[in-house]
């Protein structure tokens, strides 16, 4: 059995350290190197992360000065000794057969990422959404995937529910100094450079809304480093081909567009009057009429209503959506 190695940013996170860990140590899979990366949190998660620890010699911790989630992660990697790579988050558990399924799935597909689906929970651990998972094995080329994660298929933005070989991204590195859609980025440029992609049909990782992650449906100044990934992701599509530019520049819109309307509900807005009136003249300029299968029915009348009027854009977004 080869050697994967876990790795688990960590900061602040002492109410659901615990529960995470034990899901990792309760994998049947048990060729595992665990490597904890503490990102200098001031509540008790160090302490939890030593008692681990000592109870199991496959856990290694890393203690750096707080940095951000991209810097652990990058520090986490870059310690790895595994010949695969997965990242969960701290606040997340696994299903105990997850890294078993993905890891069987990669050998027997001789891909480079392995991909499972996502079971979504509220914090009192109620599913948000009921799905029926038919467990069956998917195989998908490099455009196919990223035409996936561009358009917000089965092939999901986070990098925690996906086991990369090591050797793909030994010098790929998360961006530091973004917060929202790094992790996406990193996906983007991971699958840029495979051949083949295996995605089960199964809910094997558990992500679970707490307040932090509802805070993401709301404006703040994160949501730039969204459209910041979407317009360089656009451009390196751009030279990839005509179906990628298409598909990319959609997600461009389309984030652009889910900003401004989260800015336009948000009493922030006048604070970013620059950013509101970039991304209308940026949305206005790049042509959506051959990609309008990419783009709800509503958003094409909203963004038609845009070029027209800004007014009727907002008057649309207030009664519609």
């Amino acid at each position: 059995m080869d050697l994967i190695s876990v790795v688990i940013p960590i900061f602040n996170a002492e109410k659901y350290l615990k529960d995470c860990i034990l899901s990792v140590l309760k994998q049947t899979y048990s060729n595992l190197e665990i490597i904890l990366v503490n990102d200098g949190s001031t509540d008790t998660s160090l302490l939890i992360c030593n008692e681990f620890c000592e109870l199991d010699t496959r856990i290694r911790c890393i203690n750096q000065k707080n940095a951000g989630v991209s810097v652990a992660r990058n520090n986490g990697k870059k310690n790895a000794t595994g010949k695969y790579i997965i990242f969960v988050d701290s606040d997340d558990t696994l299903q105990s057969d997850m890294i078993q399924c993905l890891y069987e799935d990669i050998l027997k597909s001789d891909s480079e990422i392995s991909v499972c689906g996502i079971n979504e929970y509220s914090e009192n651990n109620t599913h948000i959404v009921n799905k029926i998972w038919s467990g069956q094995i998917e195989y998908l080329d490099k455009e196919m995937a990223l035409e996936s994660l561009l358009l917000g298929g089965k092939i999901k933005s986070g990098a925690w529910n996906k086991l990369f070989l090591y050797d793909l991204i030994r010098d790929l590195d998360f961006t530091v100094g973004k917060r929202m859609n790094e992790d996406k980025y990193f996906c983007f440029h991971a699958i840029m450079r495979s051949k083949s992609i295996v995605y089960r049909n199964n809910g094997l990782y558990n992500y679970i809304y707490h307040d932090e992650s509802v805070a993401h449906s709301r404006f703040d100044d994160r949501w730039f480093d969204a459209v910041f990934f979407a317009d360089k992701m656009h451009k390196e599509c751009y030279v990839q081909s005509e179906k990628l530019e298409k598909i990319a520049r959609s997600n461009y819109i389309t984030t652009m567009f889910y900003v401004l309307m989260l800015m336009h509900k948000s009493e922030l807005r006048k604070l970013y009057e620059d950013e509101w009136k970039k991304y209308i003249l940026t949305i206005k300029a790049l042509p959506i009429y051959d990609i309008r299968e990419y783009i709800s029915y509503k958003r094409r009348i909203a963004i038609y209503l845009m070029k027209i009027s800004t007014k009727l854009f907002e008057g649309f977004i207030d009664v519609f959506m």
